[in-house]
């Protein structure tokens, strides 16, 4: 029905890009955080794939530790696991060792859903043999590319099937979905081209039958282009050409992008050579460096680690004015919008994610900068 991809050079790819970045990232410190795990790479699909498989690898280890001797549905029971699940997700940290699969398993699965999003959503359908509609849900809010094909078989499967589905049914509806909206996927071109920034990718040389008559895109440039070691904190390419590419620069899809081979575009510009951990050490303090903070801003720092009930009684109004024109272009509903659903998610993660998925692309956040920064400080003491 579609074209499919090798397994072996997709995950030969995944891992040598792991490599890179996790080397490049873990030079200056041991562990990495839920934060940074949200700007860690230039593609924001390969940030929320990480939470997503920790956040899935979370639950079947929260599952093992229920025991059949206790009643984990008494309401004292359930408010105690809420606490602590809540703190959990707030304090990811994770060693290099074991981070360094995961950002391969999210890169390989990114590569498969830009490219095979037929095979890849079958796949994920193929892992039960009942397919849980709630499931699908869930999993959406970890989805960025192709997200309105899954929102598509999500709602024909409830509609027709209700909660749950057998898995060859299933399948048959994601053949008619795919079959209505294939013309409206996502293009792949600049997720592969801000991969190939850090390690080249060759997408011919990934699928099963290549398609030997268009020729390969030329990749191999000897400019500084694959050179950096900077990992990129936005998806698109700058909207202007400078010398020096600032950190907090705006991103547009469509400027600064220069077609060779094949068709495929090439995004110019780079981090100026810096390492990420230079990158950190000009801009926000390291984990550590907060925690050796001066003792004079303890009060300080104690207030800002306090639970909130509410977020939306929490924010200041000057904080207002600071996010909305910010953080959501001005526009007050969406803000407000954005705290609403906030409230409604049931921990730190979910929020966290639902913040990157859906605004954070949309309005182009800078992930590292002082107002987005306080932001999801304001979310991380909702759930404390």
């Amino acid at each position: 029905m579609t074209e499919k991809l090798r397994p072996i050079a997709v995950e030969e790819y995944s891992k040598s890009f792991a490599r890179k970045v996790c080397s490049a990232f873990f030079a200056n410190q041991l562990l990495i955080g839920g934060k940074e795990i949200l700007s860690f790479s230039n593609v924001y699909q390969v940030n929320l794939f990480i939470i997503y498989k920790i956040f899935d690898r979370w639950q079947q280890e929260t599952g093992k530790l229920k025991s059949a001797y206790f009643d984990y549905s008494h309401p004292e029971v359930a408010d105690a696991m809420t606490v602590f699940m809540n703190s959990l997700s707030q304090h990811i940290a994770v060693k290099q060792e074991d981070f360094e699969p995961l950002v391969a398993r999210a890169v390989g699965d990114t590569i498969r859903l830009i490219l095979t999003p037929y095979e890849f959503f079958k796949t994920q359908l193929s892992h039960y043999q009942v397919v849980r509609v709630e499931r699908l849900k869930e999993m959406m809010k970890y989805v960025h590319q192709n997200k309105f094909i899954l929102k598509e078989l999500v709602d024909k499967l409830e509609a027709i099937y209700g909660e749950e589905v057998s898995w060859e049914k299933s399948v048959a509806v994601w053949n008619d979905v795919y079959q209505q909206h294939k013309h409206g996927l996502d293009s792949p071109d600049i997720v592969v081209e801000i991969l190939s920034k850090k390690v080249p990718l060759y997408v011919e040389d990934l699928r099963e039958n290549p398609r030997t008559s268009i020729p390969l895109p030329n990749l191999n440039l000897t400019s500084a282009l694959f050179e950096s070691n900077a990992i990129d904190r936005t998806l698109y390419p700058p909207k202007e050409k400078e010398d020096k590419v600032k950190d907090t620069a705006k991103i547009n899809a469509n400027d600064n992008i220069s077609y060779v081979g094949n068709g495929t575009n090439h995004v110019n510009g780079n981090d100026d050579g810096k390492k990420l951990h230079e990158i950190y050490q000009n801009g926000q303090p390291t984990v550590n460096e907060k925690a050796g903070e001066n003792v004079a801003d303890s009060f300080l720092q104690r207030q800002k680690k306090q639970k909130i009930d509410n977020i939306k009684t929490a924010v200041t109004l000057n904080q207002k004015f600071i996010f909305t024109g910010e953080l959501f272009g001005g526009d007050a509903q969406m803000f407000h919008q954005a705290l609403d659903e906030v409230e409604s998610c049931r921990d730190y993660l979910t929020a966290t994610s639902l913040l990157a998925n859906k605004y954070a692309m949309k309005c182009e956040w800078d992930m590292h900068s002082p107002p987005v920064q306080e932001f999801l400080e304001l979310v991380e003491r909702r759930f404390a």
